[in-house]
């Protein structure tokens, strides 16, 4: 078989639909894979990089449901948690979007829950710079806010400036689980994009 990229496919294949196969030993959601993968490795012979992406994902989708069926709740949950925060390797925005979410999400927590302290000693005598924009001096909601999400940014990228501090036990908690979640979706961010350029 030849394609090109005027070749037509379907946006699922027959199998997604069927309650049971007929002289089939294979449940549909495995036919459904197998199709998938076959239309993946066509497409990626051809260098329609694109088509063989968009199979990649129904491919794992399908894999995703087989699991449930199965049984298999842990590779059910790998596929679902990648499936949302990557389209399954597809989608480095993805992942950006899913860190802004935790950024965000964490700002709340440590604005709410946790307390945050400035160090005794943060008077920058020893600062460079021109110093062309003063400081603002914000309200005191609005600057509580953007610290909370100074913070937040600062954790989850692991940089640790040192010019905050989590005051609380509930507050370090919060800074150690963010850092994690930094470090891991980072490390996700940068496999996504070695994943696109492989393509």
């Amino acid at each position: 078989m030849r394609i090109d990229s005027d070749t037509e496919f379907g946006d699922s294949c027959v199998y997604e639909d069927l309650d049971e196969l007929d002289d089939w030993d294979a449940t549909p959601t495995e036919a459904a894979v197998w199709t998938y993968r076959r239309l993946q490795d066509l497409h990626e012979k051809y260098a329609l990089t694109e088509r063989a992406r968009h199979y990649h994902v129904k491919k794992k989708e399908s894999q995703k449901r087989h699991n449930r069926e199965e049984g298999n709740y842990l590779q059910y949950a790998i596929h679902a948690v990648n499936g949302v925060a990557s389209e399954h390797g597809e989608s480095p925005w993805r992942v950006v979007g899913v860190s802004t979410v935790v950024i965000a999400i964490w700002s709340v927590l440590y604005l709410l829950l946790g307390k945050i302290r400035v160090p005794t000693d943060t008077s920058g005598t020893d600062a460079i710079g021109l110093g062309l924009f003063p400081s603002l001096s914000l309200p005191s909601p609005v600057a509580e806010i953007a610290t909370s999400v100074y913070f937040s940014v600062v954790t989850f990228t692991t940089l640790g400036y040192g010019d905050l501090q989590p005051a609380t036990g509930f507050a370090q908690a919060l800074a150690t689980v963010e850092s994690f979640l930094g470090a891991l979706l980072m490390a996700y961010l940068v496999f996504v994009l070695g994943r696109r350029t492989n393509w």
